[in-house]
């Protein structure tokens, strides 16, 4: 995914954190991030990581906050605002291979084994150079 798309989808999402802060009226999961102080964070935060060419990582925070809003959207906001929003959530959740419960499960084993073998890595460094363990230089 390249900086530009995951910018309009930070654009897609912060519209989604506004539109759910207006209609939010029934509790949805982890809706304690529903709050209007938090947008910056959400929002500003995610750009400033785009600026610095953090894409990529982006992401990460935007589809958690984006989550968040589109819950509180599928239960409280009107159905022509709920199939908006539907069709750009599963757009994105498909361009990222996490249309299916199939596909999501595929995803997550890769991401398993992955940072199995970050964490190899990682213990072969830290093996490797025992200043690390000591705190030493």
């Amino acid at each position: 995914m390249n900086r530009q798309r995951v910018e309009v989808i930070l654009r897609q999402a912060a519209a989604a954190f506004d539109l759910a802060l207006e209609v939010k009226q029934n509790p949805s999961p982890l809706d304690f991030k529903l709050h209007r102080h938090l947008r910056p964070y959400f929002v500003e935060a995610s750009q400033e990581m785009i600026d610095e060419g953090n894409h990529r990582e982006a992401m990460f925070w935007i589809m958690g906050a984006y989550a968040i809003a589109h819950n509180a959207i599928s239960i409280d906001a009107p159905p022509e605002e709920q199939a908006i929003h539907q069709a750009r959530w599963s757009a994105i959740l498909d361009e990222m291979g996490l249309d299916t419960p199939e596909s999501s499960e595929v995803r997550q084993r890769q991401a398993q084994e992955f940072s199995g073998r970050i964490s190899a890595l990682a213990d072969t460094i830290v093996a490797s150079n025992p200043d690390i363990v000591r705190g030493t230089r």
